[in-house]
Formats: C-alpha cells, sequence, structure tokens
C-alpha cells in the first residue's frame, strides 16, 4: 500500500478500502505494519493510523 497525502481525504481511504476488499472476499485478520510512533501520538498522521487499525 502506498502512503496517502495528509489533508486528501477526511479519513484514511487507502486502508479503509483494503480493509473492505479483504472483508468481501471472507479474510478474516489483516495485520497492518505501523510507522511513526504507531498511531499513539495526536498529529494528523496518527490520528489517521488509529482509524485505519480500527477498521472493521
Amino acid at each position: 500500500m502506498s502512503a496517502q497525502a495528509v489533508g486528501t481525504a477526511p479519513e484514511p481511504t487507502h486502508d479503509l478500502a483494503l480493509a473492505a476488499a479483504a472483508e468481501r472476499v471472507g479474510v478474516r485478520r489483516v495485520v497492518k505494519l505501523s510507522t511513526l510512533d504507531g498511531g499513539t501520538g495526536e498529529d494528523p498522521i496518527a490520528r489517521r493510523q488509529r482509524m485505519a487499525e480500527a477498521a472493521p
């Protein structure tokens, strides 16, 4: 997956689209390797990481 520039969409569309596609074909678990402190900060990138990691 490629990175999505912050500010180009209100949510991390790449990650959410991948999670939705995986769910549609029956994938039960997706593992994402996070960077930049794993989404624990309060900057825009960390917030996007948390949103993506919380995707169903």
